[in-house]
């Protein structure tokens, strides 16, 4: 680590010192289980710029620690940390597929930058494993943002991170005189202390302790991730509603579970249980089939950019089932006309004697790079469509060529183009 690196590092370290400072009071009626009076003095703190309060915050809504949990206020004050130089928050915001599509950077590197202990431990490995020595020098940065830390109801991995730091670089970790297993113990004991006061998040430590440990969903952590998500923790909800949709039952899923976790999600607004809910309400899988409501929580989950491009998919496809469309090209741009995704989305049914799938994917793939309107990312293929997911930064714009590329190199294709989208081909 260079001079320059030091010196931002102990800044940093100085000015989330100051922070937990301010929030200690705060933390501790969490810690005496006075959770709903601890939420009020972190909101207040948050409030005034203190960048602890404002992640503590963040986690609060997303267990529904002290306050009913809440996806959007959730990402609020994860992106207000992040923003004051919380490296953890991105952390959490990445967990979530949430990214601030401006920046240009993937959200661990971000962590990295604002020295996040578990981002500085994962990378430290990355370069270990390579035989590459600057690996200690993260090994190092992160002890010293460690050791100034403390574990509480909001700081539930820290003995697990000291524990590990110690397994992997043993000479730089005081342990005053406790071995690996003896932190690890330590650490154990103080989640089911938690686990005893209803802290979600502990609750969702240990099942995902359990969960490494076996490399499956056993029914312990199975039961236990039940346990924080019907007290509103969202991480919970998310890995519950994905094992019981895709998983459990040797990939076929047990549908009915994950509409009834879904709906939990869905209260408290998390956009893929709104997704799901969909799903099984377009595919009969749980409910009967009722379009309307498919219509509702399809329409819903639009508001978030990583969410827009399969939405936009199904809504075609209901609006395909209700009438009996042409064969088209739509472009599907996202909410925003400055920045995010598109969807390409192409029915074959009467060109697929003329062009392959392979053909068009293809072609577009390589106009897209060619012209750097975005970066490909991956097609879709159900019966005769073809959806292809393009990352781009200028919507407008490249939804407009993209279209005149396909007009021009497969012109048999039919179009049949909403009203909604007509201006984005006017000429």
């Amino acid at each position: 680590m260079n001079f320059r690196n030091s010196v931002t590092l102990f800044f940093s370290v100085f000015i989330i010192l100051q922070a937990k400072a301010d929030v200690k009071n705060c933390v501790q009626y969490y810690e005496n289980n006075e959770v709903e009076v601890g939420f009020v003095c972190l909101e207040q703190k948050a409030k005034e710029g203190n960048v602890i309060a404002e992640y503590y915050l963040g986690q609060a809504y997303e267990s529904g620690f002290g306050v009913e949990s809440d996806y959007d206020s959730m990402i609020y004050w994860y992106e207000m940390a992040a923003k004051h130089g919380a490296g953890d928050a991105y952390l959490s915001l990445k967990s979530y597929n949430h990214y601030d599509r401006t920046l240009k950077v993937d959200y661990f590197e971000r962590a990295l930058k604002n020295h996040s202990p578990a981002a500085l431990l994962v990378r430290g490995l990355q370069l270990q494993e390579q035989n590459d020595i600057s690996g200690k020098q993260l090994f190092n940065a992160a002890y010293q943002v460690l050791e100034k830390q403390y574990q509480n109801p909001f700081n539930i991995s820290h003995q697990f991170h000291l524990a590990r730091l110690s397994s992997i670089a043993p000479s730089i970790v005081d342990t005053n005189g406790k071995s690996v297993d003896q932190l690890i113990l330590d650490a154990q004991i103080y989640l089911n202390e938690q686990k005893e006061k209803n802290n979600p998040r502990a609750i969702r430590m240990l099942a995902l302790a359990m969960e490494l440990e076996s490399n499956q969903l056993t029914r312990e952590s199975t039961n236990l991730y039940q346990q924080a998500a019907n007290l509103g923790d969202m991480y919970s909800i998310s890995t519950l509603q994905s094992f019981y949709y895709y998983t459990a039952n040797g990939y076929n899923g047990d549908k009915d579970k994950a509409f009834q976790i879904a709906k939990i999600g869905a209260k408290h607004g998390l956009p893929s249980s709104m997704l799901i809910l969909g799903r099984v309400y377009f595919k009969g899988e749980a409910p009967k089939k009722n379009l309307q409501k498919a219509i509702y929580w399809f329409e819903k989950v639009q508001g978030y950019p990583s969410f827009n491009i399969a939405s936009s998919m199904y809504l075609r496809k209901i609006a395909e089932e209700q009438y009996e469309s042409n064969d088209y090209l739509d472009v599907v741009p996202g909410l925003d006309n400055s920045a995010g995704d598109i969807s390409v989305l192409i029915s074959l049914s009467s060109a697929k004697n003329t062009y392959s799938v392979d053909d068009i994917e293809t072609s577009v793939k390589n106009f897209v790079h060619s012209n750097k309107i975005g970066v490909y990312e991956e097609k879709l293929i159900e019966s005769n469509t073809i959806e292809i997911y393009i990352n781009a930064g200028r919507m407008r714009d490249s939804a407009k060529s993209i279209a005149s590329h396909l007009r021009a190199n497969f012109s048999k294709l039919e179009f049949h183009i909403s009203d909604q989208y007509q201006s984005i081909f006017e000429e």
